[in-house]
């Protein structure tokens, strides 16, 4: 009995990355799969930890109250942005997550999940490295206007009849799926005896990754648990000379991404700041922000189609959520600083301040559970 409850809640938690980040299932598949792992996790929860239900009215409070008016103010009911839904109940899904699993538990049958998913995602590395003609025979799908080809187990950008040389695993981009590797690596070195092979595996699928964010977090986590933190001397030496070694590489990813992502004078920079700037210059003068329906319909023509995860609470429900989820992610960091970092680090590159595998972290209080 105790191992069937085991592997059901391996297959949620399995699930719920799956939804989170995959780009090849469609939102209507993916709304009934958490409405299921909801309905499925919900009556199973005994007891409601002290303190979370305010943290979860607060947060309901705060997404409902601007959804209401963003109603009021779009008018047309068909005109209405299915998010002012979905956000709410993805903070309810995070909820009733974090009563069902210890923070342990949680990161470790993570870990294990998102260690196959490395393994999955070096084979896409191989592939596009040593045989890139493989790529184009792949099935094709578009997501966000960029062209992709899978292998359902991994994912392969591609730009026309070029390759994006970078490892996106089972995520829609390479910023995406750093999380996850980042998540899965430091949750093996906190809960397990590390063994060197293993390491390096996420090492290598990290790195892949070429994502300024990941590599910067990646660099938090081997400084800090492996060199600093780390009993083991053999592993620490090993740590030590694997930082030596790569370090040339790092510097080249580090120097492209200076040169053609974060230079003001380059194309790359303008697309990635000015919808930024654009987002905090309109969302000041919108106390509950300006709504997702209205958002759904100016984002295009206002460039404000911001790819952090700040702007984005700020635009859409304004100053109060996104204190609201900075206090939270504050309580995060004073848990276990490494994890802040990676979580605080990613909201930094991407939107996913709503995914049901985040939204659980929100609820971290002192007790350790998520």
């Amino acid at each position: 009995m105790k191992k069937y409850k085991t592997e059901w809640k391996n297959i949620i938690i399995f699930l719920i990355i799956l939804v989170s980040f995959t780009p090849l299932i469609n939102n209507v598949v993916k709304a009934f799969s958490l409405v299921f792992i909801f309905l499925l996790s919900v009556f199973k929860v005994k007891k409601i930890q002290n303190g979370n239900m305010m943290i979860l009215s607060t947060a309901l409070l705060l997404l409902i109250s601007p959804a209401i008016i963003d109603v009021i103010r779009i008018g047309n009911p068909s005109n209405i942005s299915v998010l002012n839904f979905y956000f709410p109940f993805s903070f309810l899904f995070g909820f009733i997550i974090y009563q069902r699993y210890t923070l342990q538990e949680y990161l470790k049958i993570s870990e294990k999940i998102i260690f196959v998913l490395a393994l999955f995602s070096l084979i896409g590395v191989i592939i596009y490295t040593f045989m890139p003609q493989i790529v184009f025979q792949m099935p094709q799908y578009v997501n966000k206007h960029t062209s992709h080809r899978t292998a359902f187990i991994f994912n392969i950008l591609t730009i026309g009849n070029h390759i994006v040389a970078r490892n996106a695993g089972i995520a829609w981009e390479p910023g995406a799926f750093q999380f996850l590797l980042n998540l899965g690596l430091f949750s093996y070195l906190k809960y397990t005896k590390p063994k060197i092979i293993k390491i390096l595996i996420y090492s290598i699928a990290i790195i892949a990754t070429k994502s300024t964010v990941g590599l910067s977090i990646f660099a938090l986590i081997i400084i800090w648990k492996l060199i600093i933190n780390q009993e083991n001397k053999k592993i620490k030496l090993v740590a030590i000379f694997a930082v030596l070694l790569s370090l040339g590489s790092v510097l080249d990813i580090a120097r492209y991404h200076l040169d053609y992502k974060l230079n003001p004078d380059v194309t790359g920079f303008d697309v990635r700041i000015s919808p930024m700037l654009n987002a905090i210059d309109y969302g000041k003068n919108y106390i509950f922000g300006i709504g997702n329906s209205n958002y759904d319909q100016m984002y295009s023509q206002l460039n404000i189609g911001s790819y952090d995860s700040y702007t984005q609470v700020f635009l859409r429900y304004g100053y109060f959520l996104l204190l609201f989820i900075i206090s939270r992610l504050i309580k995060i960091v004073r848990n276990d600083l490494i994890l802040g970092a990676i979580i605080i680090g990613t909201f930094f590159g991407q939107s996913i301040w709503f995914f049901p595998f985040i939204t659980p972290f929100y609820f971290l209080r002192e007790e350790r559970r998520v």
